[in-house]
């Protein structure tokens, strides 16, 4: 089992349906989850990302689906299909710019958050959010000293201290729903993983390179979550591994 799990995630790395952990011209990374589920004949790894997306302007949770019983393992397209739209918010939560908000910006522009009072939909609640200067540095995210015209540097700044600040339950989707979306709710939870080593270019390509995802693919095929582990070393889920000046490789 542990080849066919490795091998199903290097086919998808090889297809561009495997996770990237870095920020580019599509999208700014915030924080990253993996649940794994398992039952006497069936296998389910799901990866979720929160993002920034380009592409609706907004914030968006990516799914990343893998299992034995899967027709189309890797991303799970319903979450882009589906995450712009207000009914699918109040569905499965996350953190999304208000609909009271997004009337306000010109269609031509993007949104721009100031960097110290802002207000995001948390769970299908409107929050307000102040942070100080300090608060960022203390986090160690740059702050721009001038404004950047495309808010580039602003909305990289928010999404980071968010993924910082805030709580598992207000960043991602509930475990019971994600279930439900995936079409997998009767399986039982195997391992929770916030720590690994995830493929970028370079000495680990794929996830066959990365010890710790084979320590976590022979840990599912054994039934033995206690076996697996991921050294801080080896860990590169956190967005400062991933540098702005080169996202596409990750930093020891």
């Amino acid at each position: 089992m542990q080849k066919n799990i490795l091998k199903q995630w290097d086919n998808a790395t090889r297809y561009g349906k495997f996770p990237h952990m870095g920020s580019n011209s599509n999208h700014i990374f915030g924080k990253a989850r993996m649940l794994v589920y398992r039952s006497n004949n069936e296998w389910l790894v799901l990866i979720e990302l929160i993002i920034f997306l380009y592409g609706i302007d907004n914030f968006t949770n990516l799914i990343y689906a893998f299992g034995n019983k899967l027709k189309s393992p890797g991303f799970f397209d319903e979450n882009i299909m589906q995450g712009a739209t207000e009914d699918y918010r109040k569905l499965i939560g996350g953190i999304h710019i208000p609909e009271e908000v997004r009337i306000t910006i010109d269609s031509n522009e993007s949104w721009c958050p100031d960097l110290h009072d802002f207000a995001l939909s948390v769970n299908g609640t409107t929050k307000r959010f102040s942070y100080s200067l300090e608060d960022y540095l203390n986090k160690n995210i740059q702050v721009p000293i001038e404004k950047d015209e495309q808010c580039i540097r602003e909305t990289k700044a928010v999404v980071r201290m968010l993924s910082e600040s805030l709580s598992e339950d207000e960043l991602f989707f509930p475990e019971d729903k994600l279930l439900l979306l995936i079409g997998k709710e009767k399986l039982s939870k195997f391992l929770k993983v916030w720590d690994w080593e995830n493929p970028g270019l370079g000495d680990m390509d794929i996830p066959s390179d990365s010890p710790s995802l084979v320590r976590l693919a022979s840990a599912i095929s054994e039934n033995r979550p206690g076996d697996y582990f991921c050294s801080q070393d080896e860990t590169n889920t956190h967005w400062s591994k991933w540098p702005d000046e080169n996202p596409l490789y990750w930093k020891k």
